[in-house]
């Protein structure tokens, strides 16, 4: 047997193509991520199921590019007649023969495939059974084409699935964005809450403050009304000592009234002894002032009588 192994980018999955004695070329994948593995629209799962209903059917697949076609030998009661070689469909020829020859057919069959037209869409390549197909080619051409619309169908689900998944991005992009617009807000929210009870606090702690002084005044005049309480008289003795000192003040209003009017009486008398004393005064006055002038005073003769 001969072994040929190949990669495929963007998976890494390795496909085997075994040829065996007969000239049948087989394909087989080994490996692969566990991503494609759960995958339902995976090459792999695809090939791997596709494979399964090969081995049932006995029937061979070939992946040209990026599909997969079937290789069918022809039966024996179609063989040529040389012998051992065999028919495939699709112009692919066993190890040995011409290999330029075989890509060149292969491609150009290929190509055809790929320009045939669909009759019902005209995005999906359809392969055209000749007139001279058996049966078997028949159901192969048609498997063939189902593949073929299988395959559209999920290029399309997988574009649908690129669109929603490009929409959702966009959508979680903005739910992000806004998010973080949400976060901001809410920082600025938290650091103005934050500020505003570090305010409250502060005026707790005045306020604190204030009523432990008020609190503490309380307490002191509490202290100073008990003190007054016990160093008062009762209530009778007090009215007693004010009727004592009504009657104290009445009395001593009665006789400062007398003693007024005494002293009015007095204060009239001394004012008319003063007046009469001021006019004694200037009396005295004129007779010091004539007795500094006495020198002055001539004797006067009487007249004398002639007879």
């Amino acid at each position: 047997m001969k072994e040929e192994t190949s990669e495929k980018m963007g998976a890494n999955v390795q496909r085997v193509r075994v040829f065996s004695a007969s000239g049948h070329r087989k394909i087989y994948q080994r490996g692969g991520n566990k991503e494609s593995a759960n995958n339902p629209f995976s090459f792999k799962n695809f090939v791997s199921k596709e494979k399964d209903v090969a081995s049932k059917k006995k029937r061979v697949l070939q992946i040209i590019g990026d599909e997969v076609h079937e290789v069918k030998s022809v039966s024996s009661h179609g063989r040529q007649d040389n012998g051992d070689s065999s028919q495939y469909v699709f112009g692919f020829t066993p190890p040995g023969s011409d290999c330029s020859d075989s890509e060149n057919e292969l491609e150009d069959k290929h190509n055809s495939v790929n320009n045939c037209q669909s009759p019902d869409s005209g995005s999906v390549h359809y392969v055209v059974a000749s007139a001279g197909s058996s049966h078997s080619q028949l159901m192969i051409i048609e498997e063939l084409n189902q593949l073929r619309e299988d395959n559209k169908r999920l290029l399309k689900e997988v574009e649908d699935m690129t669109s929603s998944r490009d929409s959702e991005r966009k959508k979680v992009l903005a739910l992000q964005k806004k998010l973080t617009m949400i976060e901001k807000r809410e920082a600025d929210e938290t650091a103005a809450l934050e500020n505003m009870v570090h305010l409250v606090e502060q005026n707790l702690e005045l306020t604190t403050k204030r009523a432990l002084k008020a609190e503490a005044q309380v307490n002191k005049l509490k202290e100073e009304l008990k003190t007054y309480k016990t160093e008062s008289v009762p209530m009778q003795t007090y009215q007693q000592l004010v009727d004592t000192h009504h009657s104290t003040l009445n009395a001593i209003k009665a006789k400062s009234r007398s003693a007024s009017d005494e002293m009015v009486i007095a204060a009239r008398r001394a004012e008319q002894a003063l007046r009469d004393l001021y006019s004694g005064v200037d009396t005295l006055r004129i007779v010091s002032s004539e007795l500094n002038y006495i020198d002055r005073i001539t004797e006067i003769e009487p007249p004398k009588d002639n007879s």
